[in-house]
């Protein structure tokens, strides 16, 4: 055996009866190896990930192995199924997919980290845990081995190379760093400081720190999310050094007012005070600079052609909009 297996093994715990995407059922695993993926539909590493464990479905599950997605929440609102079953339908998951919003599973696994593999033997032992997006090939070549074991004349398919190796120009993988914007760790640099579940009227500092976001206008704070709740512009502003940045956004932070108010809220997104050029809008961004926030999700505001620092803003007028967090992905070239 490799480095990579674990000689004393937990025994994979029991599947819960429900909820299930993609399954009417949990899957039967017994004596089958099995792919288990931990991941959430919001964290830029999961979905980095998700094109290699997809690969790995379409490679694999004819000769039986058993590939599963295990979601555990980052935030509230990925408790609610709905919206788990939109970002599976969207992600173009068909793998079973456990919503895990009790963290049984994560417990019972005491997992860390968002995405987190775990491989299976057909005797239900787990032999392999690799955390967070990376180590692909060794992740394949442990999976080809407990499939070997189950079937030692099976033929399997060559390894297949990270998403990042088709891109020589990068000599490393992305970092990957996150800005919260609640209470619970956030990185507000406002001088007022947060107010729990009170509105403050902010104003903007002389001088930005890049380890801080501020914000201007009426906003409001709850554990994961700040909200803004004036009538006029509001502003949320960020210094930072990265390729692309990305925000965890909602048009409501409460499920009840998303539902009996679904309407969704436009965002004005500028960088390094105007608007951003074409070439460098996020995916999500329209042609005239806005971007439309019609569900908690996360979505990508900017794409610089390399990692250097800039001014992000963000401009909204809409009572309700909710900013979790920013996620920035810096890449570094020859």
């Amino acid at each position: 055996m490799g480095e990579w297996y674990l000689e004393q093994a937990q025994n994979m715990p029991s599947l819960p009866a429900s909820p299930w995407l993609n399954s009417a059922a949990p899957p039967e695993i017994s004596g089958r190896v099995t792919l288990l993926w931990v991941w959430d539909y919001t964290c830029i590493n999961s979905l980095s990930m998700l094109p290699v464990v997809r690969e790995w479905h379409q490679r694999y599950a004819s000769l039986g192995v058993a590939v599963i997605g295990v979601h555990t929440p980052r935030f509230s609102f990925g408790r609610e199924l709905q919206q788990v079953a939109w970002a599976v339908q969207q992600l173009n998951i068909r793998f079973p997919v456990y919503a895990d919003n009790d963290e049984y599973l994560w417990t019972a696994l005491e997992n860390r980290f968002w995405p987190t593999v775990y491989l299976i033997d057909s005797e239900g032992a787990i032999r392999y845990r690799q955390e967070g997006a990376g180590l692909f090939e060794q992740t394949e070549a442990a999976l080809q081995q407990l499939i070997r074991d189950a079937f030692p004349h099976v033929d399997l398919p060559p390894i297949i190379a990270p998403p990042y190796a088709v891109r020589p120009s990068i000599t490393r993988r992305p970092t990957i760093s996150e800005m919260r914007a609640g209470l619970r760790g956030g990185a507000l640099g406002n001088p007022q400081g947060y107010a729990a579940g009170l509105p403050v009227l902010y104003q903007l500092p002389d001088e930005f720190s890049p380890e801080h976001f501020y914000v201007s206008g009426a906003w409001a704070a709850g554990d994961e999310f700040l909200s803004y709740q004036g009538r006029l512009e509001g502003l949320l502003l960020l210094n930072y050094a990265a390729t692309q940045v990305y925000a965890v956004l909602s048009p409501h932070p409460d499920p009840v007012e998303r539902t009996v108010h679904p309407a969704a809220v436009p965002v004005e997104i500028w960088q390094d005070d105007r608007p951003i050029p074409l070439e460098r809008l996020g995916g999500d961004v329209l042609d005239d600079g806005r971007m439309v926030v019609d569900r908690p999700r996360v979505y990508q505001l900017v794409q610089n052609p390399k990692t250097e620092p800039h001014t992000l803003t963000l401009r909204v007028r809409s009572p309700g909009f909710a900013c979790y967090a920013f996620v920035f992905r810096a890449e570094f070239s020859e």
